[in-house]
């Protein structure tokens, strides 16, 4: 019993990694949707989906949106942004919990966290494919996750950064440079 429930914890772990890969994979010949997004809609949905996870993780989110921010792009790629960024701040934030702070406007998204935060040395790495900080290899993951974000983000001709500090948590922006 233990050794089938093992293999089928294993299945699902090389299940994930290989979606992930097809993700990675498709992206790189991948041509978006262009479409007006209502990306204050996009946001408000995406802080509501992960409010029952953060709770969990005694995480307050919160969300402060310009009204009417309008984009250009692929809304299913876009939630899978929103998706990873925030789930990532819940993910990397302290045992005690935390705060995170989701912020739109027309220029910029930007998602705060009060979490553990991430080493500068590690900051120039974050958007590589399979890198991962010492830490997070004992949260789970394969370190696409920020990989997939990038490339999303470079598809809708758009920048990201990263600003950490270790210990007192991160921030990921996404500039629209339009």
């Amino acid at each position: 019993r233990e050794g089938i429930q093992s293999a089928k914890a294993d299945l699902k772990q090389v299940t994930v990694l290989v979606e992930r890969l097809l993700e990675l994979a498709r992206l790189d010949k991948f041509v978006r949707a262009d479409e007006p997004i209502d990306l204050t809609a996009l946001v408000e949905a995406s802080v509501d989906r992960y409010q029952s996870l953060a709770k969990e993780k005694h995480v307050i989110i919160e969300c402060a949106s310009d009204q009417h921010v309008t984009v250009n792009g692929d809304v299913i790629l876009l939630q899978q942004v929103l998706g990873n960024l925030i789930t990532n701040a819940i993910k990397f934030s302290k045992p005690s919990g935390g705060r995170i702070h989701v912020h739109l406007t027309s220029k910029e998204l930007s998602v705060e966290d009060t979490g553990v935060g991430i080493a500068a040395e590690a900051l120039p790495h974050i958007f590589d494919r399979f890198y991962q900080v010492e830490q997070s290899r004992a949260m789970g993951g394969f370190g696409l996750g920020l990989a997939l974000v990038k490339r999303i983000v470079d598809l809708h001709g758009w920048t990201i950064s990263a600003r950490s500090t270790l210990g007192e948590g991160s921030t990921f922006t996404v500039h629209f440079d339009v």
